[in-house]
């Protein structure tokens, strides 16, 4: 077996990775938020609120990634803390959707101004 591609090697690599991976898609996702909605709430541009969600999205699915890859790292030492960890870090993940895209439950409708709210949220 490749000595790179074993696990002991192979996990926190991956898991760096990743992890600057998730910086770069919150952080972007969040400068693209910032930019598609003022101040008061209505959507400047819908283009950059949906790929401002794309990328949260994709953060979220980053994360859960990166928690198994931490709790690859974490389980031949303790398997309760990595339970905790990926735990915590799937909680996390959903947190991505729940919210940045409050239109799952009903709040904004996926972003989408309608023309019975005005543009507003």
């Amino acid at each position: 077996m490749n000595a790179a591609l074993s696990l002991p090697k192979y996990a926190p690599r991956a898991a760096g990775f990743l992890f600057l991976f998730l910086i770069v898609m919150v952080g972007g996702g969040s400068a693209l938020w910032n930019a598609g909605v003022s101040s008061t709430g209505t959507i400047e541009s819908v283009a950059n609120v949906r790929l401002s969600l794309a990328l949260t999205i994709v953060g979220g699915i980053a994360t859960l990634a990166l928690a198994g890859m931490l709790y690859a790292m974490v389980a031949p030492q303790d398997r309760s803390l990595a339970a905790l960890a990926f735990s915590c870090r799937t909680v996390e993940a959903a947190t991505y959707v729940g919210v940045r895209c409050p239109g799952f439950d009903g709040g904004y409708d996926l972003c989408i101004p309608s023309s019975s709210s005005g543009g507003r949220f």
